[in-house]
């Protein structure tokens, strides 16, 4: 049976009901999810970040040893450090008992700490490596950055071959998804607010469209693996990076899901002054 719709004052207005039934309809409004399942995906996504990273690194450090001389390899062995450092970082972030929401939505720089710092290094450190997951998207963009070298270097030594020319757009792409990830993890930019329609509700902070990005970039990667996959199944490399490139995408769904999740968390933790609020007594 379909659920039943709220419950109105005899005083209230048709703008009113109309309003609150539009409020009831929105897509983060889902008062049955738990704060934790927010932090559970997260986390999940933190650790499959780490698997997806660690193999990459695995598979890159061993060519590296092939040829010490090779710039490409030694780019993407840094590449798979930082990836790592990164993932690591966000599992520290979302390891804790505080909720998703929370740590998306409620940190606050240590003002105090960035003030009273000895010097402008320090102020420079204590505002932009404040928290685990600021460090976590610093580490990512910086990760990209030898990617984007190592391609640059393929394309000018094989600029016949279309797939280095892929790799070239795919590393820039990447780049710029991980500096919204740094964009979205600073706690000043940490907005959540109640959507008023489909592109609100789907990009209506920049944490989520930061996820998105990354979602859609993850999937091409793995299409294009599967792809070349296909072309040529015995090739090793070729192999590594479609397993490399679902490992990722799976970790950006549930990256997807658990922002999704903590959203709603934060809409409902900012409407706890009406106490009237189901959503509120539910969740808060």
């Amino acid at each position: 049976p379909s659920p039943p719709l709220p419950s109105l004052p005899p005083q209230a207005t048709m703008k009113e009901s109309s309003s609150l039934l539009r409020e009831k309809r929105n897509p983060f409004d889902d008062s049955t999810t738990s704060p934790k399942e927010a932090t559970r995906d997260m986390l999940i996504a933190s650790i499959l970040f780490l698997v997806g990273s660690a193999l990459f690194t695995g598979c890159v450090a061993a060519e590296l040893v092939v040829d010490l001389r090779s710039l490409p390899f030694w780019m993407l062995t840094l590449s798979g450090v930082l990836f790592c450092a990164g993932s690591a970082a966000f599992i520290r972030a979302f390891s804790g008992e505080r909720e998703a929401s929370r740590i998306l939505y409620g940190e606050a720089l240590p003002d105090e700490e960035i003030e009273t710092a000895a010097c402008s290094w320090n102020r420079c450190l204590a505002k932009h490596l404040a928290t685990d997951l600021l460090i976590a998207s610093w580490l990512f963009l910086g990760a990209c950055l030898p990617v984007v070298v190592a391609s640059a270097c393929y394309v000018v030594h094989h600029e016949e071959r279309l797939y280095f020319w892929g790799l070239l757009a795919g590393s820039l792409a990447f780049t710029i998804a991980s500096g919204f990830f740094v964009v979205a993890s600073y706690p000043d930019r940490h907005v959540a607010t109640t959507p008023r329609g489909l592109l609100d509700a789907h990009c209506g902070s920049e944490w989520l469209v930061s996820n998105w990005l990354f979602l859609l970039l993850t999937a091409g990667w793995l299409v294009a693996s599967a792809y070349v996959l296909l072309y040529d199944p015995n090739n090793l490399d070729f192999r590594f990076s479609f397993l490399e490139a679902l490992i990722y995408f799976v970790a950006s769904i549930y990256f997807v899901r658990g922002s999704y999740k903590a959203h709603a968390d934060a809409i409902a933790h900012s409407r706890c002054a009406a106490p009237d609020d189901a959503v509120c007594r539910d969740r808060c």
